[in-house]
Parts: C-alpha cells; structure tokens; sequence
C-alpha cells in the first residue's frame, strides 16, 4: 500500500509490480528482530545457519572481527538538515537477504548492513609521477618505470564490413523482388 501513497501524492514517479516468487531480495527494519546475525550465524525463528565466507577475502574476514570485537566506530546521521556524528560500536544494522541464479540454480547471499564506516582495503599505490593520454579508442599510460597503451573497448567487434555486407545483400534481394522499381531507382540515380 506504501508505494500506491507514495504515487498519490507525488512522491513517487510509478508503482512497480513483483510476480510471486520473484523477490530478488528481502530485508529486515533491525537485528533484533526477523532475520538476524548473532555470533557468526544467520538466524531466523530457531534456525542456524553458519555464515561462510573466503578464506583468503580479508576485508570481509576484519569486518566481521569488528563486529565480534565490537570496535568503536563513528559514522554521521542527517536529520532534518543537520548532520550529528555518533559514536558507538561496530555492528550490524540488519540483514538483507539476494537471491542470484546461477547457471540456472537458485543460490542465496547474505548481505549484513553495518553501522559505522567501512575498513579501509589495503592497496599498494606507488610512487612518482604518471601521466596519461586518453584517446578516442586507447589510452596511453606512462611512468617512470613502465609505459603502456590500452585499448578502451577490446572486446568489441568491428561491424562496419558485415554491416556493408549486409546492406549489399538487402540490395540485391530488393533488386532481384522488384526489377520494375530497381530501373527507376537506377535511371533517377
């Protein structure tokens, strides 16, 4: 009923409709309640469910200590024109459920909304002067220690010679249908 309101009066440009059994995602308003995260597991009623992650995904491995740990954390809050900065711990707001189809098999993901500003990733940024020169279909890259020419859209065909094939073809089969017409079209021209 909220989105037909929300069309109503003006809020909104228009009212999208969902089938049965296609929700691509669900989430819930807190962690106190619904699907919830406790202690390393996604729980909902009285069921378990541990959550899994990579091994070797690090990021996602430190925020998940921040939760358990519960460090301190300090993120901003917009209301009515302000913006106050709260201080608190790390935690995790509520869970949003996705479901992706994957080589045609329905597989679940779990995403945990966070309170708090995300840890920074580590990257390794080198040092010293890059210039760049951006063209039409590459660009080029050059430092001190390495130079390099990329091209913007590799994996794109060339179409022009198949498209003039083409247009060569739908010539001739429009020739080859209506001779009347081709004279005409051939004296004009």
């Amino acid at each position: 009923m909220g989105a037909f309101e929300k069309k109503l009066f003006g809020q909104a440009k228009r009212v999208f409709f969902v089938r049965k059994g296609e929700f691509p995602s669900f989430e819930g308003k807190t962690n106190t309640t619904g699907w919830r995260f406790v202690d390393g597991f996604i729980v909902y009623k009285n069921v378990y469910t541990r959550l899994k992650t990579k091994k070797k995904d690090t990021y996602a491995n430190e925020v998940l200590r921040n939760i358990h740990q519960k460090t301190e954390c300090s993120y901003s809050v917009a209301s009515k024109g302000k913006t106050t900065v709260v201080k608190g711990t790390c935690h995790v707001k509520y869970v949003r459920i996705v479901k992706k189809t994957i080589r045609g098999k329905s597989r679940y993901f779990v995403n945990l909304v966070i309170a708090g500003y995300p840890p920074f990733k580590e990257r390794k940024i080198g040092k010293g002067n890059v210039g760049l020169d951006i063209g039409t279909s590459t660009v080029a890259v050059s430092s001190l220690k390495k130079v390099a020419l990329f091209n913007l859209a590799e994996p794109v065909k060339h179409l022009a010679r198949e498209i003039r094939l083409l247009q060569r073809k739908m010539d001739r089969s429009k020739r080859s249908t209506n001779p009347s017409a081709s004279a005409v079209w051939s004296i004009r021209h």
